[in-house]
């Protein structure tokens, strides 16, 4: 199943997934629209009626027939495996179900000509055969001179997705979020995908500011984990509102010579609240209750994820849709989500010869003078559907039913004949039955199913079964990497019921070493009784435990058509190998995760060569997310059989790939994760490699600071038997009562260096301890720290703590004054429970320039009186300062008057800019920013008919 994610791609204009448990399995999303293609010739016919055949009866302007696809070339599927790792095997995204629409834009409406059923494999080819008005065909006639015709086709496609495993909570007041999507994408309503992509992350940065988005993230590793989960919290989010509130349509284009270059526009949203994503009502907080900057990081990076263009249509939204709600994801589950490849027939025409794809017919011509049907039967799989026969059968005004039987083994297409009445009637009536096997592994109410007698003009029939039954295939996986432990089985109990009274019941079987995804099919035919809604079954995992007893979830009823069946780890931790051996040598690979304090070991071996071009994922389940560290062993065979073993100490690997590699080069990673910076203030490292024997001598310096990643430090080898390094660390302190006025060194003597063979050195176990008495259980510290802070511009700082715990009647407070010189201050209070560290605080900044904020006050956060929530034993002051600072302005015109709803931008002093347009009273004012200077532009104002005053 494909993974949506960090993981996806774009390659020329492609977007492409990778598959949740095969490396090798890549999924795309087709290209543009295009026409079809038979023998070299575009397929598409528009036949005009002229003058002499309109007196005489022929109903309307014209008849036009087209075949249109969303398939990649040869060329294209080539050009993209090109880019993905050798081996990789790469496949169209297989869609559940879809429509397409041949659509017509008056002046003032939207008109649908015509519809049809893709075939949802390959290539999704649709045919279309319709007639047309005289505007109409005057209007797809102009599309061959290059026009920029109002007539194209939409598709709306389906498709079922896993997305990665979360442990979030989103809250979200949907009212404040439907008003800023109005307000960044303007009156009209319409907008491209790009454009409500930038929209929506400008909206979400607001929102999450102002605390109308808020996200807690409850199971996590490490701070990037955090961020990755926000992301897709957000992303989940967003292809929610996409949804619910936006629908696929057309504009007339503006074409460039730009957009003649690139393909025509795209857009994939998700269809519905994910599976295991409960959706509820909620009361306002006061605050945001967040880590804002992390959150709006996340907001920013939703720009990773590919939105194509298409023209999507904001819907208007009932108040009493406007509410307050929140999602809860939780582990690895199923979503759908919609994709709106779309296309003007002034581009798809470009390339058709107007002498072979318009006909000027009369009543001589062979249009008026017979009806010919061509009937194509699927060009899929009987056995895919458990088809045993399709029966076709059409009828003509005063002539004889014509029929035929398609099976698999009388497939090809067939071409039904009548001689046009007197009454140059151009439609017809149709039906069909299909016909089931009783064991095909499809189960329904029945296995004949009949579909009316059907008028119609279309002259091309194409039998899709699932025009007129839903497949419901449900597809039940394991997670990835799914871990067994105490697990003896997982059970997957299924059940539908129709609103006809059937209904039908299932267990899937999951068991150690098994297949890892298993089916249940049914063949529904009660789409009626549904008003055409997606059928909705239901679903519980129970699990069968090592000493028999057993673990069940809540039932879930969902329409989409997958469940992940999740193991009982909430957290894994992924580490990735990468091969760059040479040809003929091995890697023997093993990994060792213990955690004592739950009693929990993991192991794992693996071996890799230089055919591994596709890198190896783990994942090591956790059972405390907070103990990252493994260790692991990697054992090197050379091409002429001699082994070297490398031996890597317990540590933190996962966050960056494990390159797998005999090099001559001596590589050292010198990693600062974990290093308290609270304490440390810099690192300096020492290294030195000699090889007096060859000459050989090669040291470096490396300083680290809070925020640096790690080192890699290399060197040439002459000896591969003389491996060892020498290294020495100096610590300086920000507390300079510790060592040497601050500075602690390792070794301890000045000269002294650790001789070592490792190929990791992990600084932190070797940092030095405060001096400060350690805080006790059931005790909370909160360091208020000053380091940074521009004294030239703050007079003084006033911070107020607070400590509650109404259970144990506890509510304890803290008023403290800052000024330039005072050191920074430590607050210890008793806490009686000791899982509650939770406090809160806010600060003002009294500024030594008076007209700043007001009348020299800054708060943080930005409204007086509100606090924030916090656990982090140290408050570092200076990353507020300046994040509590504005920039306002108030436009009026010539006489006084305020310039209301004017679109401004503000260069910020780091060099963003902020949109917005100006209130009811010509006002604007733009909160959290930086101090320093700002510039104001008013885009669609000419530079010279405003100035500042």
């Amino acid at each position: 199943m494909l993974l949506l994610g960090r993981g996806a791609q774009q390659i020329n204009g492609i977007t492409i997934y990778p598959d949740h448990e095969n490396p090798q399995q890549f999924w795309y999303l087709s290209g543009s629209v295009r026409l079809s293609e038979r023998n070299n010739n575009s397929v598409f016919t528009l036949i005009k009626y002229n003058k002499k055949a309109k007196d005489k009866g022929a109903k309307g302007g014209g008849f036009v027939t087209f075949e249109v696809n969303i398939g990649l070339s040869e060329m294209q599927k080539q050009r993209i495996l090109s880019q993905l790792p050798a081996d990789s095997v790469l496949a169209p995204v297989p869609f559940d179900k879809g429509t397409v629409k041949c659509l017509a834009l008056d002046i003032d409406k939207e008109q649908i000509l015509g519809a049809a059923s893709p075939s949802l494999y390959d290539e999704n080819s649709a045919i279309f055969s319709l007639t047309l008005n005289e505007n109409q065909t005057a209007i797809l006639e102009q599309a061959y001179n290059g026009n920029a015709t109002p007539i194209g086709v939409v598709y709306e496609l389906e498709y079922t997705a896993m997305r990665p495993t979360l442990d979030v909570k989103l809250e979200a007041d949907l009212k404040r979020v439907y008003e800023e999507l109005q307000f960044g994408i303007g009156g009209s309503g319409f907008v491209e995908g790009v454009k409500l992509d930038a929209a929506i992350e400008t909206g979400f940065q607001n929102l999450i500011q102002e605390g109308a988005i808020k996200i807690e993230v409850f199971t996590f590793t490490d701070d990037e984990d955090v961020k990755i989960q926000k992301e897709t919290a957000l992303k989940l989010f967003m292809d929610t509102l996409i949804k619910d509130w936006f629908v696929p349509t057309l504009t007339i284009p503006k074409i460039t010579d730009e957009d003649d270059k690139d393909d025509l526009p795209l857009d994939e949203t998700t269809n519905e609240k994910p599976d295991g994503a409960a959706t509820t009502e909620t009361k306002p907080e006061d605050g945001i209750g967040e880590d804002v900057k992390d959150t709006v990081d996340a907001a920013e990076d939703i720009a990773e994820e590919f939105i194509p263009k298409a023209t999507l249509k904001l819907r208007y939204v009932k108040q009493e849709e406007q509410k307050k709600v929140t999602y809860t994801y939780r582990g690895a589950q199923t979503t759908t989500k919609n994709y709106f490849p779309q296309g003007f027939f002034s581009r798809l025409l470009s390339d058709v010869d107007n002498k072979q794809g318009i006909i000027l017919a009369d009543l001589d011509d062979p249009f008026f003078r017979t009806i010919n049907i061509t009937v194509q039967a699927p060009q899929i799989s009987y056995e895919k559907y458990g088809i045993q026969s399709i029966n076709f059968a059409a009828k003509y005004p005063n002539r004889e039913i014509e029929s035929h039987i398609f099976d698999e083994n009388n497939n090809a297409a067939q071409i039904i004949e009548f001689a046009m009445n007197k009454n140059l009637d151009t439609s017809y009536k149709y039906q069909v039955q299909y016909n089931f096997l009783p064991d095909s592994g499809w189960e329904g109410d029945r296995v004949k199913y009949e579909v009316p007698w059907t008028p119609t003009e279309d002259r091309t029939q194409v039998l899709l079964p699932h025009e007129h039954i839903d497949f419901l295939d449900i597809t039940a996986t394991l997670e990835s990497n799914f871990y067994w432990g105490q697990i003896q089985e997982a059970r997957v109990y299924l059940s539908y019921k129709s609103r006809t009274g059937w209904s039908k019941q299932k267990m899937l079987r999951f068991i150690p070493g098994d297949e890892t995804e298993q089916h249940w099919k049914l063949r529904l035919s009660d789409r009626q009784n549904r008003n055409g809604e997606d059928p909705s079954y239901s679903y519980y995992i129970e699990y069968k435990m090592a000493d028999d007893s057993t673990q069940k979830t809540e039932q879930v009823t969902t329409k989409v058509p997958a469940i992940v069946v999740n193991d009982l780890i909430k957290k894994k931790l992924p580490i990735k190998f990468i091969s760059q051996l040479a040809a003929n040598e091995r890697a023997l690979i093993d990994i060792v995760y213990e955690d004592t304090e739950n009693n929990f070991r993991w192991d794992k071996s693996l071996e890799m060569s230089a055919n591994n071009s596709t890198p190896v994922e783990l994942e090591i389940p956790l059972a405390n997310p907070s103990q990252q560290q493994f260790q692991y062993t990697i054992t090197y065979v050379k091409a002429d059989g001699r082994r070297l073993t490398q031996s890597f100490p317990l540590g933190i690997y996962h966050r960056s790939p494990i390159i797998v590699n005999t090099g001559s080069d001596l590589e050292v990673n010198v990693s600062p994760d974990n290093i308290n910076w609270e304490l440390v203030r810099t690192v300096t490292v020492n290294l030195l490699y000699q090889d007096p024997q060859n000459n050989i001598q090669k040291s470096e310096t490396k300083t680290f600071n809070r925020g640096d990643k790690s080192f890699v430090w290399k060197a040439v080898l002459a000896n591969q038997s003389l491996r060892t390094y020498q290294w020495r660390a100096a610590y300086y302190m920000k507390d300079t009562t510790i060592g040497e006025q601050g500075l602690v060194r390792y070794p301890e003597s000045k000269d002294a260096w650790n001789t070592t063979d490792e190929a990791v050195i992990f600084l932190d176990r070797y940092q030095p301890k405060s001096n400060k008495p350690e805080t006790k259980e059931g005790e909370l510290e909160v360091e208020v720290s000053l380091e940074d802070i521009d004294w030239d511009v703050v007079r003084r700082i006033t911070v107020n703590l607070r400590y509650q715990d109404p259970q144990n009647n506890i509510d304890e407070s803290e008023t403290k004054t800052f000024r330039s010189g005072d050191d920074s201050f430590i607050w210890n209070i008793t806490a009686a429970n000791k899982n509650l560290k939770s406090y809160q605080w806010q600060a003002t900044f009294y500024m030594k320039d008076s007209s700043v904020g007001e009348q020299g006050k800054l708060y943080y956060p930005q409204t007086k009186g509100e606090w924030v929530s916090s656990t982090d034993s140290v408050i570092f002051i200076s990353n507020y300062q300046n994040s509590s600072s504005w920039v306002g302005f108030s436009l009026v015109d010539e006489d006084g008057k305020p310039v209301t709803n004017e679109v401004y931008r503000v260069t910020l002093p780091n060099g963003t800019v902020r949109e917005g347009r100006s209130d009811e009273q010509g006002r604007a004012k733009i909160e959290g920013i930086a101090m320093g200077n700002c510039t104001i532009s008013f885009p669609n104002i000419d530079a010279n008919d405003w100035h500042q005053f």
